[in-house]
């Protein structure tokens, strides 16, 4: 691993120890003649680090240059501090006491701020219980993070870590800081891939993944942990958030599997009604591919015609791949009027259930034009002028006269 190192050159064998300076970023290790530091093993990417020493404890730092003798330091107590610029132009700072006496290191210990007192912090039991009550009755977050990261660095092996790491990960997820969110999520997952909290971090990742619209890396996190973690706390967003994937990707026969999945399994889930809604479009959606109003051209076909093309030039004798049943017009028409059925039913039963959800107007609206597809005319009619009557939207209304129009063409047209 490549070394950052400020030496401060000193006289006294003193053993080994390592302490986290600026949170995740580095480790500070004091050894028998030097004080270096490192970037500490799964750290976030830093970009600056500056040393700093004090003037017998009297907080009056002096930046160091890169090395600095022993001759040049007083004897008596002082505090080193280390300041970290990291990737995401956020400073972090920690402290460290160093004694000197008759030009030896006496002594080298962390220091941890708990309201206005500084709390030195030793590698071993004591100090890990110590550092662990500190993060316990902390509330607020950044020094939390502060007191998790110097944990994790100090006490790697500790049984708490695992709950450490996962609550840092979730911290700065519920901070809204999702880079580092992500980057702790899947140093939890490398460390501790028998976790409980395993399916957990992955859908946590799928979902940071999904909120920077990497929808195929996403659905492809959600695939492969809604598989083995089914029953996980999360698992009904994640499903959720995996068919509006496919729905984002225009895969709508994934995504109304995965749907229908999502509405069998989590009735209690607070995105239920969005889900119906979800639904019910999906299904509108494959009736109209299936009759041809909307055309999806999907890599796949595109990569099978050049395939096509490529074998009819190819001199070679290769049998050309089978390709999948074509349904006939007939049928397709038929399984289109299926969908449309079922997507009736769904806007039905949202209008009923949820009479009150900000997608009503939307749902009553999508509902009208599916009547018309169904050649429901005087419905797709009553539920139009309703929505005129409500006026709840003025954008729409040159949407719902024109629809209005095409209900009361097709019924005389019907009456003649």
């Amino acid at each position: 691993m490549k070394e950052w190192v400020i030496a401060l050159f000193l006289i006294l064998l003193f053993p080994i120890t390592s302490f986290s300076t600026t949170e995740e970023f580095i480790e500070v290790r004091a050894s028998e003649n030097s004080i270096s530091f490192f970037p500490a093993e799964g750290s976030f990417p830093f970009l600056i680090t500056r040393l700093y020493l004090d003037n017998k404890g009297k907080r009056n730092f002096n930046l160091l240059p890169g090395s600095i003798s022993l001759k040049d330091i007083e004897e008596g107590s002082h505090l080193l501090k280390l300041e970290v610029l990291d990737k995401e132009k956020e400073v972090h700072t920690s402290l460290y006491e160093i004694n000197i006496k008759n030009n030896k290191m006496a002594s080298f210990q962390l220091l941890v701020l708990q309201g206005n007192r500084l709390i030195p912090i030793t590698r071993d039991k004591k100090g890990e219980r110590l550092l662990l009550g500190l993060i316990k009755q902390e509330k607020d977050s950044s020094s939390l993070i502060s007191l998790s990261q110097k944990f994790l660095v100090l006490f790697p092996e500790s049984d708490s870590s695992e709950g450490v790491l996962f609550n840092l990960a979730n911290i700065y997820e519920e901070r809204e800081e999702y880079p580092k969110a992500f980057f702790f999520y899947k140093k939890f997952i490398k460390d501790y891939p028998e976790s409980e909290k395993l399916g957990r971090a992955r859908l946590r990742i799928g979902k940071i993944l999904f909120g920077y619209g990497k929808y195929d890396e996403a659905r492809d996190v959600y695939e492969k942990t809604l598989a083995f973690f089914p029953a996980e706390e999360e698992s009904a967003k994640g499903l959720f958030q995996l068919a509006s994937g496919y729905e984002i990707g225009e895969d709508y026969e994934k995504a109304s599997a995965a749907y229908e999945t999502y509405l069998l399994n989590y009735l209690e889930d607070s995105d239920y009604p969005l889900g119906i809604y979800r639904l019910a479009n999906t299904y509108t959606t494959l009736g109209k591919i299936l009759q041809g109003k909307i055309v999806i051209i999907k890599e796949e076909e595109i990569e099978e015609k050049e395939e096509e093309e490529t074998t009819k030039t190819s001199e070679t004798e290769e049998k050309p791949k089978e390709k999948k049943p074509q349904l006939s017009p007939e049928e397709k028409e038929k399984k289109a009027q299926v969908y449309y059925i079922q997507a009736y039913r769904l806007y039905e039963a949202f209008l009923l259930l949820y009479s009150n959800h900000r997608l009503c107007f939307d749902s009553q609206l999508e509902l009208a034009i599916l009547c018309q597809e169904l050649n429901r005319y005087q419905e797709s009619l009553n539920y139009l002028s309703s929505l005129e009557r409500k006026n709840e939207n003025k954008e729409t209304i040159p949407k719902i006269l024109y629809y209005q129009g095409l209900a009361k063409q097709s019924i005389n047209e019907y009456k003649e």
